[in-house]
């Protein structure tokens, strides 16, 4: 038994081999593959060095960019910083507190408040990290440390330079913490010439990360930073210096301190591999290395030699399998209308089957086509009265309600008008009856009073019945609509009231200018006059009353506005007055349809209508909104 299982894949091999021997196809195929794979690998080689070589060029100009960047920027930080500090030392109130310091024999209570001076400095210049006023001999006189006064920097190089002139003294190991420092003094002289002292100042060298970092949108993980000439980061809080008490030391780092500028492929200071430049920056005693990890710097290199060996693997795999490419050609028409029939079961009609051959199954894609063609046309035709139905209903709803609106307001008409034709007509009545009495009697003084009261009676509803005859044509127009200028219809309708206006005494001013609408000129002219009317009437007792007639454009509308000094309205009837018959001074002349029509007539031009009033007594405005001509 377990020779017959030993046995069994020796035959398969034999058999294998037996193939291999006799069929030439068989052999051809294998040795076209390993010849392809020969191929496709020089060919990735090749590829990836090219690209590599080609990365290496782009990402050294690129870094070198960043590390111009970075030392343009530091130099005007520094420049910056020693500006602010000969500025500090130039203002009367350093020098003089300097003088009072000097002169002090008790400095503890004169250097309090120098101190608070220039600790609200260092506020607004965090970039100093400590400001030092020192005495000719080197005495800190005052600091916002307050641990450093009383204490000499005799022979520190930033006290004795800053004696005779402005002085940056480049990034040094500070005698106090051993951390690398960079200090900015100036002399404080007086007046007069006098020696003050020394005005400086440590700067806050982490602020240097963040002006040599990399920035934008091409930063990738790459980092830059400093190094001073005894080989200590100058910023140890992104580092730690702890992990190199002596120093740290690369190609690139020894390189920059001995003041070479250079780039190329060595190992950072964490011993990875690194595509770097470096260089020292003179004036300020410091190595820029900006720098870029070797993996993300040549990764397309690798991802090119990949898709290359992935593609011609790719490649001679379709060749062998050719037979196969074959069946899905023939097969490939039918899987098409397969997939068109299901994207038309899940709804898409726009799916179509491409016809790419003349046969039967060409024949088989094209009546398919048709099909979803006429099935699109019964569906459009389906959504189109769906649609037509929905906007019939739409307007059925809309006729309803504004149909069972006209019947509400025609009860309301219906009682108003009763009631308003039964008052005169009581009157007439009446006074017909005393009239006649007057007549038997042959009082004749009273019967003329009678037949004047009668005849009143008759003006009003005459009057009421013309408003009423006046509001049933507002429904239509009647002139056609034109181009009309608001000015020319406003002093129009001044004229037409302008003997109501000079017997009230009411200044009128109608403004130049106006916008121009589109509308019927005779109702528009209708709107004006209602409005200056109701503002005559309503001006009560106004010693000088007046009416301003004016309009601006807003957007696609055109709103004029007719303001008075008058009554003014109440809020609570500026929707109420716009209503038929709708008066709220029942003694004043009117039938109340004035502003009614107004509204109406604004409706019909596709406006609106509205009054503003800062209340009794002081005056009402009301707006009209109208369509502008184009």
């Amino acid at each position: 038994m377990q020779l017959a299982g030993r046995d069994a894949p020796r035959a398969e091999d034999r058999a294998m081999a037996r193939f291999w021997a006799k069929s030439l196809e068989a052999r051809l195929v294998g040795h076209f593959f390993l010849l392809s794979l020969v191929i496709i690998a020089l060919a990735g080689g090749l590829a990836f060095m090219q690209a590599r070589r080609a990365l290496e060029h782009s990402v050294l100009d690129r870094l070198e960019l960043f590390a111009s960047l970075g030392e343009d920027r530091l130099r005007a930080w520094v420049e910056d910083q020693r500006r602010d500090v000969v500025y500090l030392a130039s203002l009367i109130e350093t020098r003089r507190q300097a003088r009072r310091l000097l002169s002090a024999t008790d400095r503890g209570p004169v250097a309090a408040p120098v101190r608070t001076q220039l600790l609200a400095v260092r506020e607004l210049q965090p970039e100093l990290e400590e400001i030092l006023i020192l005495s000719p001999v080197g005495e800190i006189l005052a600091s916002t440390d307050a641990r450093r006064e009383g204490e000499f920097r005799t022979r520190d190089r930033f006290f004795t330079e800053g004696l005779k002139g402005v002085h940056v003294r480049n990034v040094y190991p500070s005698p106090l913490t051993f951390e690398p420092t960079l200090t900015v003094s100036s002399p404080l002289t007086g007046e007069d010439g006098e020696r003050l002292g020394v005005l400086a100042a440590h700067l806050n060298l982490d602020e240097i990360d963040r002006i040599i970092q990399w920035r934008g949108r091409h930063a990738l993980s790459g980092e830059s930073y400093l190094v001073d000439k005894q080989n200590v980061f100058v910023s140890g809080e992104r580092f730690g210096r702890d992990q190199y008490p002596r120093g740290v030391h690369t190609i690139g780092i020894d390189a920059a301190v001995q003041g070479l500028d250079g780039s190329g492929l060595y190992h950072n200071y964490r011993r990875a591999p690194v595509i770097g430049v470096y260089r020292w920056i003179e004036g300020l005693e410091l190595a820029l290395l900006v720098e870029m990890p070797q993996a993300e710097a040549f990764a397309p290199a690798r991802r090119i030699a990949w898709l290359v060996l992935g593609s011609g693997v790719a490649f001679a795999v379709l060749l062998g399998v050719g037979t196969v490419w074959l069946a899905r050609a023939i097969t490939r028409p039918i899987l098409a209308v397969t997939a068109a029939a299901q994207r038309v079961a899940e709804g898409d009609l726009e799916a179509a089957a491409p016809v790419t051959t003349e046969d039967e199954v060409g024949t088989l894609a094209q009546t398919f086509n048709d099909m979803t063609a006429r099935l699109r046309v019964v569906y459009d035709d389906l959504r189109h009265e769906i649609a037509q139905r929905q906007r019939i209903q739409e307007e059925r709803e809309v006729f309803v309600a504004e149909l069972e609106a006209k019947n509400a307001e025609l009860e309301r008409f219906t009682y108003t008008v009763s009631h308003d034709l039964k008052s005169p007509l009581f009157t007439i009545r009446g006074f017909l009856g005393l009239a006649e009495q007057d007549v038997e009697r042959g009082q004749l003084e009273r019967f003329r009073g009678d037949v004047a009261t009668i005849r009143g009676a008759v003006d009003t509803m005459q009057r009421l019945l013309a408003d009423l005859l006046e509001l049933s044509r507002i429904g239509r127009l009647v002139y056609p609509s034109a181009e009309v200028r608001l000015s020319e219809l406003a002093r129009e309708a001044v004229s037409v009231v302008g003997g109501a206006i000079a017997e009230r005494g009411v200044a009128v001013t109608v403004a130049d200018g106006m916008p121009v609408v589109i509308g019927d000129r005779l109702r528009l002219v209708e709107v004006f006059q209602n409005l200056v009317e109701n503002a005559v009437k309503f001006m009560g007792d106004q010693a000088a009353p007046r009416i301003e007639i004016g309009g601006a454009a807003f957007g696609g509308e055109a709103v004029c506005f007719v303001r008075d000094n008058g009554r003014g309205v109440e809020p609570q009837y500026r929707e109420k007055i716009f209503e038929l018959f709708e008066r709220l001074d029942h003694d004043a002349e009117g039938t109340g349809i004035g502003l009614a029509l107004v509204k109406r007539i604004a409706e019909l031009h596709g406006g609106r209508a509205w009054v503003e009033s800062e209340g009794p007594g002081r005056g009402s405005t009301f707006y009209v909104a109208l369509p502008r001509a184009s």
